[in-house]
């Protein structure tokens, strides 16, 4: 029998964590490339916020459930590069920082630098905080 040591596995938890970050923030680009706002909106903890760079934040699963609606009927998103920098276990929420670049009919309409907070929310995590800024 192997005994593994608190230290081998908080790392492997740490490490299936930072796993689950790729995962969830793939799944979420995903869903944005697809139009899937129903996924979208499935993966918004109830008091989500998301405060993008111009004006103040908003917050509630509805309100920004609408925002996400209102964005893809808007704009035609061909194309989301992320590049994951930074990956972070909070204990009960998962944190990534990177960058990301959108097309919209070959033309780069957006480069930000970004942070997502992953909140567990009955068993499952759910993008509680969304920030962006420019780069």
């Amino acid at each position: 029998m192997i005994l593994l040591s608190a230290a081998t596995y908080a790392q492997a938890e740490n490490e299936r964590n930072t796993d689950l970050v790729g995962q969830l923030s793939e799944t979420y680009r995903s869903a944005v490339l697809e139009e899937n706002t129903d996924a979208l909106i499935n993966m918004l903890h109830p008091e989500v916020m998301f405060h993008p760079p111009s004006g103040g934040a908003f917050s509630g699963k509805d309100i920004v459930g609408k925002l996400i609606i209102s964005f893809l009927d808007k704009n035609d998103v061909t194309s989301w590069k992320v590049n994951i920098d930074k990956r972070a276990n909070l204990g009960n929420s998962l944190v990534e920082f990177g960058n990301f670049e959108i097309v919209e009919n070959g033309e780069t309409t957006s480069k930000r630098k970004y942070i997502n907070i992953w909140s567990t929310y009955k068993g499952e995590y759910k993008l509680f905080f969304r920030g962006w800024s420019p780069l």
